[in-house]
């Protein structure tokens, strides 16, 4: 049984950081998502990571979830760092660049 992940990207007036973001299903690369996007992949049953990757060393925290027999939709929601003071901290620590959180998500 498979289900939908789907992955937002909001934020668009980040101008810091507009261009596309790499998208790494269990350590594979399968798509990319541009600004105010949405990307919908088909994954299995069983635990899965994903992490997003922009320009240079920007990347987000890798984000574990599972996926269940029953689950049809599984969502994400991923931005820039929103508020000056993080996003000065993501610039020195730029594996907490871009924020990728799970959220219940419409169909």
């Amino acid at each position: 049984m498979t289900a939908t992940l789907r992955v937002q990207r909001t934020f668009p007036s980040a101008v810091w950081d507009r261009g596309p973001w790499r998208v790494f299903l269990d350590a594979e690369e399968v798509a990319t998502i541009q600004v105010n996007g949405r990307l919908e992949l088909q994954v299995e049953a069983g635990r899965h990571t994903l992490v997003l990757r922009g320009k240079g060393r920007r990347k987000s925290p890798e984000c574990g979830f599972s996926v269940t027999e029953r689950d049809t939709l599984v969502g994400f929601v991923c931005h820039p760092q929103p508020i000056w003071p993080m996003a000065l901290w993501a610039a020195f620590v730029p594996a907490r660049w871009i924020v990728l959180q799970e959220r219940r998500l419409a169909d």
